[in-house]
């Protein structure tokens, strides 16, 4: 899996709608995920759990809700994909293990790459 940073260049948050954090960092908008009291339980933590700047690596599931082309006049055109994220897992850096899936369910490497 391959990560790719997703902070904007100050000419790229001139032409996109971005979310500020109180870092004074751009990331584009929808990229920061709420846990609320209730989700962390569901995963067996608690927001005690967490220190403000440590790091993560999280592991998802999404299905795809929307996918949409425009082009407006002028020739400009640009695209999006809604992602509803469906399942997550959170682990601190370094602690990231291989799980099996599930029986019925590739895993998310055979559904990335392909089986092999």
């Amino acid at each position: 899996m391959k990560f790719v940073d997703l902070k904007m260049t100050s000419p790229e948050t001139k032409s996109l709608e971005v979310a500020e954090e109180t870092t004074g960092e751009h990331y584009p908008y929808g990229m920061c995920l709420y846990l609320d009291d209730l989700t962390l339980e569901k995963m067996g933590m608690k927001a005690s759990d967490f220190t403000v700047g440590e790091e993560l690596a999280i592991m998802g599931m999404g299905k795809v809700t929307g996918v949409s082309m425009r082009e407006r006049e002028g020739g400009e055109s640009y695209s999006t994909v809604d992602i509803q994220i469906t399942e997550v897992a959170l682990a601190e850096e370094g602690e990231v293990e291989e799980e099996k899936a599930e029986p019925t369910r590739k895993s998310i490497g055979d559904r990335m790459y392909g089986e092999g």
